[in-house]
C-alpha cells in the first residue's frame, strides 16, 4: 500500500508538471527559437504580456493554498477590510424581494457556470495527456479536492468580492452522463434560462431553484450538511461506480459562498431531479418507513407514509424487477448506514399513461419503472440523507421513547432507521405475486426453528425468560413468537429471508431473545446468545442443521436447520415445475455484462452470453457455485453467490450482473 501511495503522489506531480508544460509550450518554443526569455528579476508582464494573460487565466480559478482555506474556514470573525459586521445580515440589503431573488439566481448561476468551466478544461486536458502519459486514467478518478475563485464586478454587478467555493467538482463528472459538467452547462450555465424559484429568503440567503428545463434542483443546505457531503463524496462515487442503477439521487456539485458583510457561508448543491420532465407527476409520495404522525396537512401535495397505505398504493412491477429494485434499494440504505445518517426518504411519483400513450415494460431509465400490467410509471429515488444521528436526534429519539413510540417515530438510530424502510418497501411498496415465494436476487433461505434448551434467566426475580429467535441476514429481518415463562422453549416453525448478492459476504445471524414487555420496569429486550453461519458456506452445502451452544451466553443451545434454494429453482412455484423449459426461453431477454475500472457495465463476449446462461441455470439447480468461460483469449472464473469475476492468475475482481434487454 505504501508503494502505491508513492506511485500515485509521483503520478499527480508529473501530471501538475504536466499541465504548467501543456499550457506554456507555445510560448515555450517561441522563447527557444528567438533565443529571449524573460529575465526572473522582471514581471513577466514586461517582457511577455501573453504569458500575463496566461497567468491571470490561471489566477481567476485562485488555486488557494490549504492553509488558506484552512485559515477562512476556521476564523470566526471578518477582516476589518471586507466590511462591517454589524451591519444587517442580509444577502441584498436595501433591495425589494423580487430583486433579491433575481440577484440570487444570477450568482448561483454564474458560480455554476465557473465551475462547470473548470472542470470542462480539466477534462481537455486529461484528453490530450491519455495517449502520452501513464495514470492519468487513474488520476481521472481523483479529482482536485476544492477550488475557490472571486467574482468581479465585470461578471456580475453587485458581486464584487464575493468569494466561490468549489468542492470535488470533478468527481460528479464521474456519476454518469446525466451529472457530465456540459450536461449541467447546458441546463444551468450562463444563457440557458432562468431558473424557478421554489422557496427564496433573501435575509438569510437560503433558496431552492428549479432549472429552466425542470432537470436540475438547486437548494441551500447547512454547513453540518455540507461538509457531510463533502465527507461522503469519494464513498458515494465508488457506491454509484459499484451500483449503476442504485436509487441515490445523482448530485452534480457542491459549492459554498462567502458574501461580504455575512459572517457564515451559504453551502448549497446542485442535484438531477429524480422526475423526468417530460411526463407530468399526477400524486407523489414521501415515503420514511414510519407510520407515526406521517401523514400529510391540508394544503400539502406530497403524500406520506400512511397516505400512501390508506390510497391502498402499490408499485405493480414483474416479480424479477420486484427483486432487483429491492435488492438495490437495501444496498443503498445499507451504504447510508455508514455515515450514521437517516431521515431519508424514499420519494416515489406516479405518471398515469394517458389512452393515447403507449405503455412499456421494465426500466425505462435508471430510476424510471414501468408498470406491469398497469398504465403507470413510476420515478422512484433516494433523497435527503444529509441528516446524521447526532446528539439532537439522539436526544428527540429518547423523548419519543419516553412517550412509547421509540420504534415507531422516524427519529431512531440509522442501523434501525434502514431496516425498518426496507421491510416497509419490500411489504407497502411493491406488489408480491400471491402464492410466489418473497425471494431475492439470488433465492430463498428458510430457517426451521425448532427449540432452545437451558437458556438463561434474564428476569430474574419477576419469573423465567420470555423467549424468542431473530434471523438477521443483512437488513432482512425474521422473528418467532414469544414462549412465555419458559427456558426450554419449542417454536417449530419456519422463518424465511430473501437473499440477494449482498448478502453472499455476509453471515446470517440466530440470536436470542427475552422479551420485555414492560418497559419502563424490565427496559429493552435481554440478548440471550446467538449462532453464525457464513451464506457462503450454506449456498454451497444446500442444508445445514445446527444444535450448538449459544455464543456471548454462559449457558444454553439453540436447535435449528437452514436450507437454501436458489431463485429460479424447480421448488418455489407450481408454474416452473409445469413448465422446466420456459426459463431457458426467456433467458435471451438477458446479457450477461462485467464492471468496467472506470465505471458502468459492458457485455461480456457473444461467444461467452450461452456459454455463462448454462452456468447460471446449472447453479440455480444447485449443481455448482463457480464456473469459468473464455473471454478474449482470457480465462475468466465466475463466482454466482456473489456475482463477480476475475481474470485467472490476476487478484482484480470485478462485479457482473444478468441484464434485462429492453
Amino acid at each position: 500500500q505504501a508503494q502505491q501511495h508513492v506511485e500515485c503522489c509521483h503520478s499527480t506531480l508529473r501530471c501538475a508538471s504536466l499541465r504548467c508544460t501543456e499550457r506554456l509550450a507555445r510560448k515555450m518554443d517561441e522563447c527557444k527559437a528567438n533565443s529571449n526569455w524573460p529575465p526572473a528579476e522582471q514581471s513577466s508582464c514586461a517582457v511577455c504580456p501573453s504569458i500575463k494573460a496566461l497567468a491571470a487565466s490561471n489566477l481567476e480559478v485562485g488555486f488557494a493554498a490549504n492553509d488558506v482555506i484552512l485559515a477562512t474556514h476556521l476564523r470566526e470573525t471578518l477582516d476589518p477590510s471586507e466590511g462591517d459586521v454589524s451591519r444587517e445580515d442580509s444577502v441584498c440589503t436595501g433591495q425589494s424581494a423580487e430583486k433579491a431573488d433575481q440577484f440570487l439566481k444570477s450568482v448561483v448561476q454564474q458560480c455554476i457556470h465557473k465551475s462547470c468551466s473548470v472542470s470542462l478544461r480539466r477534462a481537455r486536458l486529461f484528453e490530450q495527456l491519455q495517449s502520452r502519459h501513464e495514470a492519468i486514467g487513474l488520476l481521472k478518478r481523483i479529482p482536485l479536492s476544492r477550488r475557490d475563485c472571486v467574482l468581479s464586478e465585470l461578471e456580475l454587478e453587485g458581486a464584487k468580492g464575493m468569494k466561490l467555493e468549489m468542492f470535488s467538482i470533478d468527481l460528479f463528472a464521474n456519476l454518469g452522463e446525466a451529472t457530465q459538467s456540459q450536461a449541467v452547462l447546458d441546463s444551468l450555465g450562463n444563457g440557458t434560462g432562468e431558473y424557478t424559484s421554489l422557496s427564496t429568503n433573501s435575509k438569510s440567503g437560503e433558496f431552492f431553484f428549479l432549472s429552466h428545463d425542470k432537470q436540475f434542483l438547486i437548494k441551500t443546505v447547512s454547513r453540518r450538511e455540507g461538509l457531510l457531503l463533502y465527507r461522503m463524496l469519494p464513498a458515494y462515487q465508488e457506491h454509484i461506480a459499484r451500483n449503476p442503477s442504485s436509487l441515490i439521487v445523482r448530485f452534480a456539485g457542491l459549492h459554498c459562498i462567502e458574501i461580504p458583510g455575512k459572517k457564515d457561508a451559504q453551502f448549497f448543491l446542485v442535484m438531477k431531479s429524480v422526475f423526468d420532465p417530460t411526463f407530468e407527476i399526477h400524486s407523489n409520495y414521501d415515503l420514511k418507513g414510519s407510520l407515526y404522525n406521517r401523514k400529510k396537512k391540508a394544503g400539502e401535495s406530497t403524500g406520506k407514509d400512511e397516505d400512501w397505505i390508506n390510497d391502498g398504493l402499490q408499485v405493480k412491477v414483474s416479480d424479477d424487477m420486484r427483486r432487483q429494485v429491492l435488492a438495490v434499494h437495501e444496498v443503498d440504505v445499507q451504504f447510508l448506514t455508514k455515515f450514521d445518517v437517516m431521515d431519508y426518504s424514499l420519494l416515489v411519483g406516479v405518471h398515469h399513461l394517458a389512452e393515447r400513450q403507449s405503455s412499456g415494460r421494465g426500466p425505462r431509465v435508471q430510476n424510471c419503472i414501468w408498470a406491469d400490467g398497469a398504465r403507470d410509471i413510476y420515478f422512484i429515488g433516494l433523497v435527503d440523507f444529509l441528516i446524521d444521528f447526532g446528539l439532537r436526534k439522539q436526544a428527540e429519539h429518547l423523548m419519543r421513547a419516553a412517550q412509547g413510540h421509540g420504534d415507531t417515530t422516524s427519529c431512531v438510530d440509522p442501523e434501525s432507521y434502514a431496516a425498518r424502510q426496507a421491510a416497509f418497501v419490500r411489504k407497502s411498496c411493491f406488489v408480491q405475486t400471491p402464492g410466489v415465494a418473497d425471494m431475492g436476487e439470488v433465492g430463498l433461505l428458510k430457517i426451521n426453528v425448532l427449540s432452545a434448551a437451558n437458556l438463561m434467566n434474564a428476569d430474574g426475580p419477576l419469573g423465567l425468560s420470555d423467549p424468542y429467535v431473530r434471523a438477521d441476514l443483512g437488513l432482512q429481518q425474521a422473528r418467532t413468537a414469544t414462549v412465555m415463562n419458559n427456558l426450554n422453549p419449542r417454536w417449530n416453525c419456519q422463518l424465511c429471508l430473501p437473499v440477494n448478492r449482498s448478502h453472499m459476504s455476509r453471515q446470517l445471524v440466530l440470536s436470542v431473545w427475552d422479551e420485555d414487555s414492560v418497559r419502563c420496569i424490565q427496559g429493552s429486550d435481554d440478548a440471550l446468545g446467538q449462532l453464525g453461519v457464513s451464506m457462503k458456506t450454506l449456498a454451497s452445502a444446500g442444508q445445514l442443521e445446527l444444535n450448538e451452544k449459544l455464543r456471548h451466553a454462559k449457558h444454553g443451545t439453540l436447535h435449528v436447520k437452514l436450507s437454501f434454494q436458489a431463485a429460479g429453482s424447480s421448488s418455489f412455484s407450481p408454474a416452473s415445475r409445469a413448465a422446466p423449459s420456459s426459463h431457458a426461453a426467456a433467458s435471451s431477454s438477458y446479457v450477461w455484462e462485467f464492471a468496467l475500472r472506470e465505471r458502468g457495465f459492458k457485455p461480456f463476449d457473444t461467444t461467452c452470453q450461452s456459454a455463462l446462461e448454462s452456468l447460471y441455470v446449472a447453479f440455480q439447480k444447485g449443481k455448482l457455485i463457480t464456473g469459468q468461460v473464455n473471454s478474449g483469449g482470457k480465462t475468466v472464473l465466475i463466482d454466482f453467490p456473489s456475482m463477480t469475476q476475475k481474470v485467472q492468475g490476476s487478484d482484480t475482481t470485478r462485479a457482473i450482473r444478468r441484464a434485462r434487454q429492453l
